[in-house]
């Protein structure tokens, strides 16, 4: 039995009914819904549509090809679905997921059964990932012993076409690699590249938003995403723009930061990461706090 009908369940079926073992791949959608998937496809891809690179000279690269020799389903399917992306292996996130379940639900060794499992099979491979259901996820701590579980990964959100402002962006290569146009790409200032990826700081009363009292919304500069609105912006005296609290929670990430030999909240955007400025905790009412923002790291839109 295997469980999970993501990328990892769905190569370790194939592999074993490659083989001659007949298999029970269980995927508990579309009975139970995950807060990310967005169908029941088997190996649907809710993060990045990129597999990294397929340069043999790189690790990603390497594995890819030892995957194939050893008849990979997971390859098999993303060469089927690939699209343009310089050296780096994408595919058609729709296509991609349909070539595995293709497959899958073809190999007269497998049998596909929508349902949600409950216990640990035996023998089996649980191969659920970070949206393993509740229940599961209760079973699993237990028979290890512990309370939660982890699972460490990159996020890649997914930005809708409609949303980007194609006049600010230009179409280019990654590296010189590729066919030339294969990836959007927003240009910016040797001043916003310092801070926004290199997380400098802009010096204080140089933004002309400092002094802006205009009604709108503060997106971020690298990939609009709306961050702060006029209405929390305030006058807090420190040379900055100034907000007691961003659009929304979920819009700006907040780390530790111990520069400068000191602690502090650095505040990011949730969407590209870019550095936007630090959140204190001697702003005004009704918050307390004070999200203290390098201008260049955001772009003012007028209210109509």
């Amino acid at each position: 039995m295997v469980v999970g009908g993501g990328l990892a369940g769905s190569e370790a079926a194939w592999a074993l009914a490659e083989r001659g073992v007949r298999v029970t791949l269980h995927e508990m959608r579309p009975l139970v819904r995950t807060p990310a998937h967005q169908t029941d496809g088997l190996a649907e891809l809710v993060c990045s549509n990129s597999f990294k690179s397929s340069e043999l000279v790189t690790p990603h690269g390497l594995l890819k090809a030892e995957m194939r020799r050893l008849g990979s389903i997971i390859l098999q399917a993303a060469d089927q679905a690939r699209v343009p992306g310089g050296a780096a292996l994408a595919v058609d996130r729709v296509a991609f997921s349909a070539a595995v379940q293709e497959r899958v639900t073809a190999h007269p060794n497998i049998t596909l059964v929508r349902g949600e499992v409950t216990a640990l099979p035996s023998p089996g491979v649980v191969a659920t990932g970070p949206l393993t259901s509740a229940a599961l996820s209760e079973v699993i701590g237990a028979r290890l012993g512990t309370r939660g579980l982890a699972f460490f990964d990159a996020i890649a959100p997914i930005v809708a076409d409609e949303s980007l402002d194609h006049t600010r962006l230009y179409r280019a290569s990654r590296y010189g690699k590729g066919a030339g146009d294969d990836y959007l790409n927003a240009p910016l200032t040797a001043e916003q590249y310092n801070v926004m990826r290199q997380k400098g700081t802009e010096a204080p009363y140089s933004s002309p938003l400092n002094d802006l009292h205009e009604k709108g919304t503060f997106v971020c500069a690298a990939c609009e995403l709306p961050l702060f609105s006029s209405a929390t912006k305030f006058d807090s005296g420190t040379g900055w723009p100034s907000f007691w609290a961003p659009i929304k929670k979920e819009n700006v990430r907040e780390e530790v930061d111990n520069s400068l030999s000191m602690t502090r909240t650095e505040v990011l955007c949730a969407r590209c990461d870019a550095h936007s400025g630090h959140v204190f905790d001697d702003g005004p009412k009704p918050t307390g706090l004070r999200y203290c923002m390098n201008g260049v790291a955001l772009r003012f839109v007028r209210k109509p």
